[in-house]
């Protein structure tokens, strides 16, 4: 990409922002994994906390994040920083097909995605296993942990899993149309709440009352009321 994908501006705020925004919204604690001394936007509510070891590519920051929820979460999602149209539906249908398994792991468009994937915080042991015996690429995972495959046809917004991995790519992306929510039953497309010119009212999106000034990713099917309900 030729700069830092978590920088990257995503119609006002960070990548980061919108893809750790979008996680809060189904996952607590929600854990950035960062290269040492990488440089990232103050999140509030959101952790951060940099590779065990540098240099050593995504399976290294699968295996950082996982070992930073040991003890507080039995299941983990992984998102690369590179999905900016990442749902919360997806997540949760991703997780909830992990039942008893290690993994369970998208298969579509002719790929696994070990970075859009939900993971027990149990199989710890055995990736780093893994790891020490010369694995380095995270697809490989499924062929040894118990796995649950999802193919395209089973994926709840599959849209989910469409990254930018180059300036073609990210410029493509950002030409697409913005999420469409209802603004007091009106449809408006828009990819964050402070984009909506609200000021600082109050709001309830999605049932939940808070202040528009407390800018939050919006993602297709929101529903905004510029009032509380009685």
């Amino acid at each position: 990409m030729g700069t830092p994908k978590a920088l990257l501006d995503w119609h006002g705020t960070p990548l980061v922002w919108r893809v750790t925004g979008v996680l809060a919204r189904v996952a607590s604690p929600v854990v950035i994994v960062a290269a040492p001394g990488q440089r990232l936007p103050d999140i509030p509510g959101v952790e951060v906390i940099a590779d065990r070891a540098e240099g050593r590519g995504p399976l290294e920051a699968i295996a950082t994040g996982l070992g930073a929820l040991a003890g507080r979460s039995h299941t983990a999602f992984v998102s690369a920083v590179d999905a900016p149209f990442l749902h919360p539906d997806f997540v949760l249908a991703v997780t909830a097909a992990l039942g008893a398994d290690e993994i369970a792991v998208p298969d579509a468009f002719g790929h696994r995605h070990p970075l859009a994937a939900a993971y027990r915080t149990g199989a710890l042991p055995a990736i780093e296993e893994l790891m020490a015996a010369g694995m380095s690429a995270p697809a490989q995972l499924p062929d040894h942990l118990r796995a649950r495959s999802i193919p395209e046809r089973e994926l709840v917004r599959p849209e989910s899993l469409q990254n930018v991995n180059t300036p073609g790519e990210y410029r493509a992306a950002l030409r697409r149309p913005q999420p469409l929510v209802q603004v007091d039953g009106e449809p408006v497309r828009a990819s964050r709440l402070g984009a909506l010119g609200l000021g600082r009212s109050r709001v309830v999106l999605n049932g939940v009352a808070r202040t528009a000034g407390q800018d939050a990713p919006l993602v297709d099917g929101d529903v905004i009321e510029t009032r509380e309900r009685a």
